[in-house]
């Protein structure tokens, strides 16, 4: 999925007016509350994305707001996807690789904020191993050295490999979860 917002100009908002999360981890959030609830009121989550430092009617915080209803809409529909087409919201392959390791960390820090917001002992058996795992794994990425190695295209490579291990480790969480239908959810 491509996003409507490009991930360079919602960070920059984000940043300008001192938000309380940056892009990335801004959809992680949206995503681990998605997971661990099966819905999240927008406004909710614009309000925690913000935080308490954004006030009044300024203009930029309004193309702000608009910015992250887009992302809003669009990441409920992508993770709604009976096809799986869920992408996370990353900077571009243009940027640097430890650019695109600093983000997916953040992105997995926000979704794992998002994420307690549901105890795993309220899921049992097989499921809840396998989410375990996963939590352990974000928590893990979080932690990523940000250093490049000797040899780039190996690096990216890897890169590339957590970033769909994530995507679709997100996916399963979401659908062993959420069970009901996207016709259902999104009425």
């Amino acid at each position: 999925m491509i996003y409507s917002v490009e991930y360079d100009d919602l960070a920059h908002s984000l940043i300008s007016l001192h938000a309380a999360t940056d892009a990335a981890e801004a959809q992680g959030l949206l995503c681990g509350i998605l997971c661990a609830q099966g819905r999240v009121e927008q406004s909710s989550w614009t309000a925690q994305v913000l935080g308490e430092s954004l006030a009044g009617g300024d203009i930029s915080i309004n193309e702000l707001r608009q910015q992250l209803h887009a992302l809003y809409e669009e990441s409920m529909q992508s993770l709604y996807d009976e096809e799986f087409g869920f992408q996370m919201y990353l900077p571009d392959d243009d940027v640097t690789l430890q650019e695109r390791i600093e983000a997916i960390s953040e992105w997995c820090q926000g979704f794992l904020l998002g994420f307690s917001m549901r105890s795993l002992e309220e899921i049992s058996g097989e499921i809840r191993e396998e989410i375990e795992g996963l939590i352990e794994d974000f928590v893990e990425v979080t932690r990523l050295d940000v250093e490049s190695g000797d040899d780039e295209g190996e690096d990216e490579q890897s890169f590339m490999e957590i970033e769909e291990y994530i995507r679709m480790g997100v996916i399963y969480i979401f659908t062993s979860l959420n069970p009901v239908s996207t016709s259902h959810r999104l009425q």
